[in-house]
């Protein structure tokens, strides 16, 4: 659902090409996650085991379970998380 989100605020404040664009960031930062798994920072702040990497402005949350990349949450990095990992 975060994904949505910051695709229908994108497009009411950005416009198209420029959502369009940061959207496409997102798939690849996706896309690196999976080769590289450990690039983010460990953030247990949010939750124990969860990574961080950002795709400004947002912050992308994650954990790796078994041998795949779990997104967590997409956060601006303006937001404040009460992120609780048992619901995650």
């Amino acid at each position: 659902m975060d994904l949505e989100d910051i695709q229908d605020h994108g497009l009411i404040e950005f416009g198209l090409a420029a959502t369009r664009n940061h959207m496409a960031g997102f798939e690849k930062v996706f896309a690196l996650l999976r080769r590289h798994p450990r690039a983010g920072q460990l953030r247990e702040e949010f939750g124990q085991g969860i990574r961080a990497f950002s795709h400004a402005p947002h912050r992308i949350l994650y954990r790796l379970q078994a041998d795949d990349v779990l997104i967590v949450r997409v956060l601006h990095t303006a937001m404040r998380s009460r992120f609780a990992s048992g619901k995650h």
